[in-house]
């Protein structure tokens, strides 16, 4: 079965992100997920989010202190968690 969204064969006929609606923002662009929706910003510091004129994605972000791993440095959990955080931002862009 083929879906109409993008061509790719899928089980229901249907992409996944199909029903996909554009969360609310801070007044920096950033897209926020349900947890963050409740504080007002991104908890993992993700300040600033959008495409430059070529269609790259920039994100603007601080590590909280909370998630250093030692003084003045980002623990690497932290960084995991942004990355894929910000990977999953990019559907968002597209709007951005």
């Amino acid at each position: 079965m083929t879906s109409a969204t993008d061509g790719a064969s899928t089980p229901t006929g249907s992409w996944a992100g199909a029903d996909f609606q554009d969360p609310p923002r801070t007044p920096g662009g950033v897209a926020l997920c349900g947890a963050c929706r409740v504080a007002g910003s991104c908890r993992l510091g993700v300040e600033g989010e959008r495409l430059d004129r070529d269609g790259v994605a920039v994100f603007e972000l601080t590590c909280p202190r909370d998630q250093e791993g030692g003084p003045n440095v980002a623990h690497g959990g932290w960084t995991a968690a942004v990355l894929d955080d910000c990977l999953g931002h990019l559907p968002c862009c597209t709007a951005c």
